[in-house]
């Protein structure tokens, strides 16, 4: 039987599944589904149900299963102009909390955006 954290795992996968079969494709689904991970991964967060460090390994490994490459790589092809950042998640480099504490701290606007 699973626990709650390996279930959360699982969804999680799922959704970074769907979201990388996009490719470079962009689109309303695409951005829905972004949106929708994001608040997955928040929700993860801080509910103490995963740690960060959880969720950036299933994150890594299907973008390596995705893309052949690991999310660090992509970064540093982009950086050469090599593929476009249209997939870029640099957003959840810092913990939810710490992105939250940020936009309340502008006055209720997100940072990063």
């Amino acid at each position: 039987m699973m626990n709650r954290a390996d279930e959360y795992l699982k969804g999680l996968r799922r959704r970074v599944q769907r979201y990388y079969a996009y490719g470079e494709a962009e689109g309303i689904g695409k951005s829905t589904l972004k949106s929708e991970i994001k608040g997955y991964l928040d929700a993860g967060i801080q509910n103490d149900l995963v740690s960060y460090e959880q969720t950036r390994f299933v994150i890594d490994e299907e973008h390596r299963e995705a893309f052949g490459m690991t999310l660090e790589e992509r970064r540093a092809r982009q950086k050469l102009g090599l593929i476009s950042d249209s997939d870029d998640w640099s957003q959840y480099e810092s913990p939810a909390y710490e992105r939250l504490q940020k936009g309340r701290s502008n006055g209720g606007h997100r940072s990063d955006r």
